[in-house]
């Protein structure tokens, strides 16, 4: 049991860059240009180092069980991500942010909610480790959802505007 769990924290930074550049080349060649690719694994990787940074900041214990809430982090939030960057790129070329917003920040704050709902009532659980990994969902995908409606609009908004847009004065 203890060396299967180091072995397997020994090893998660290398599975994480793994799954990244999986997802990236999945997000290039989707998007057949960088700056949509980029834009949509940003907020991710974020979230992932605010995660991190949360359970080293509050000396948060990072069990093998909320290690395995980092799966869910990565799978929820980049759909959520994607969800987000697809509405406003529809049509092919950047939309209106406060459309795209509208829509899909109140679907992708419904999806995360019952998600953590779910997971979440492991939180209450007696068996330490159920309790962790319900801990570590509400945090990651917390952050996620954040990631998704604060992260990825300014993102849109500076590096892809759309017809929105403020107009930049130059002073």
């Amino acid at each position: 049991g203890r060396e299967n769990a180091a072995r397997f924290e020994d090893h998660l930074g290398g599975m994480l860059l793994l799954g990244m550049l999986g997802l990236s080349l999945v997000l290039i060649t989707h998007y057949r240009r960088l700056r949509p690719a980029l834009i949509g694994l940003l907020p991710l990787v974020f979230t992932l180092f605010s995660f991190m940074a949360f359970h080293a900041a509050f000396e948060v214990r990072m069990t093998l069980f909320a290690l395995a809430s980092l799966p869910l982090l990565i799978g929820i939030g980049i759909d959520d991500h994607l969800f987000m960057l697809d509405r406003y790129l529809e049509g092919g070329s950047p939309g209106r942010l406060d459309d795209s917003m509208a829509s899909t920040g109140r679907a992708v704050l419904v999806t995360t909610l019952t998600t953590v709902a779910a997971f979440g009532v492991l939180s209450l659980s007696r068996f330490e480790a159920l309790a962790s990994l319900g801990r570590a969902v509400i945090i990651a995908l917390s952050l996620s959802w954040m990631s998704s409606v604060i992260l990825m609009p300014a993102l849109l908004s500076l590096f892809m505007p759309g017809p929105d847009a403020p107009k930049r004065h130059r002073g």
